[in-house]
């Protein structure tokens, strides 16, 4: 005759991405930063100019899960020139002992030109200017785990909507976004008063003659409520959350700077005279602490060498004060501009500084 025992459910209810396409397009209006990290709403954009890459995104006033990023100029080489990036650092000592996450990221092209690839996943994925799904899996980058999607394949006129991804850890379990466990009863749990009378009849197993634990009462139970959940998952765009369920964002805010360190700007200091007829240039180059070594252009204008347009050389040479640059291609010039960056090494990638100012050449017959 006692009132059966109702827990609240704990358990947190299932989110899969939708497969409809969310109302509404963001337009891309702000310049990425080149050769560096910019954070746009929940994610981190990088173009480098080391593909003569430049890029603008934007982000969704209302929905921080939610960019546009499109390519203004790309190197069709590298299909990282361009990248968008989503720091998960919760995850962060699960993936480095090892465990697999597979990130599942919605986007939505303007057309079919072009293809992405996804950190974790060598293979070329074909955009079809419709809601997809691109696949990659979880790594560490920088000491943080990080989904990543290269872009520098995908054509100028091609803007990329980027929606709230989904990770699944190996057995298909959500772990991102994480949602809040439900505190209130299901809605088919009814209240149960309890019974004060006598059975009718009598029951299988017969009454202790001992005092029962939890005597009846005629007070009102302790509240079971019968109102249903605020929200059942929902079937809409991965965009939007359960309202009963919010997306918690991880304990530790990334902040907008660069992931990798950027060596700073470079300085030439001094440019020696070249003969016309010499086939290289010497100069002295500001000493850039922990740079790798130096990328040298050669240009044969001014306004090639600031847009980075069209080099007549480019070399690489190690960190040094004095350095010389060789090639065929300067013999016989009549007017030479140089400009040099410093770089670093993050595995076998090579993140290059700012340029330093465009320095003339002077030539002497």
């Amino acid at each position: 005759t006692e009132a059966p025992s109702v827990e609240p459910s704990t358990d947190a209810p299932s989110v899969e991405p939708s497969t409809e396409a969310p109302s509404g397009d963001v337009t891309p209006d702000t310049d990425v930063t080149v050769d560096g990290w910019t954070a746009f709403g929940d994610y981190y954009v990088y173009t480098g100019s080391w593909g003569t890459g430049t890029a603008k995104a934007g982000v969704d006033a209302d929905d921080s899960s939610h960019i546009a990023v499109q390519q203004t100029s790309s190197k069709w080489s590298e299909p990282w020139i361009t990248q968008v990036s989503l720091r998960i650092p919760d995850l962060t000592a699960r993936v480095a002992a090892g465990e697999e996450f597979t990130v599942e990221w919605p986007v939505k092209a303007a057309n079919n030109d072009g293809k992405v690839v996804a950190s974790g996943n060598a293979a070329q994925q074909a955009l079809t200017g419709e809601l997809q799904t691109i696949t990659g899996k979880l790594e560490i980058k920088d000491g943080v785990a990080a989904a990543t999607v290269g872009m520098g394949w995908v054509g100028l006129a091609n803007p990329v909507q980027f929606y709230q991804p989904t990770v699944k850890d190996s057995e298909g379990n959500v772990v991102y976004p994480p949602v809040e466990p439900s505190t209130e009863a299901p809605s088919e749990s009814p209240t149960v008063e309890p019974s004060t009378e006598a059975p009718s009849e009598s029951p299988t197993v017969e009454p202790s003659t001992e005092a029962p634990t939890v005597e009846p009462t005629t007070e009102a139970p302790t509240e079971v409520t019968t109102q249903a959940p605020t929200q059942e998952p929902t079937t809409q765009a991965p965009t939007q959350q359960p309202t009963a369920a919010p997306t918690v964002k991880p304990s530790v805010t990334p902040t907008p700077v660069p992931v990798v360190k950027v060596p700073g700007k470079a300085k030439i200091k001094k440019v020696y005279k070249k003969k016309k007829s010499a086939k290289k240039i010497k100069l002295k180059i500001k000493k850039i602490k922990g740079a790798k070594g130096y990328q040298v252009a050669v240009y044969k204008s001014k306004k090639k060498a600031k847009k980075n347009k069209k080099a007549l050389v480019k070399k690489y040479v190690k960190n040094k004060k004095k350095v010389t640059v060789k090639s065929k291609k300067l013999k016989g010039k009549k007017k030479l501009f140089i400009r040099a960056r410093a770089y670093i090494l993050d595995g076998a990638k090579k993140v290059f500084g700012p340029w330093s100012k465009v320095k003339k050449v002077k030539i002497k017959k």
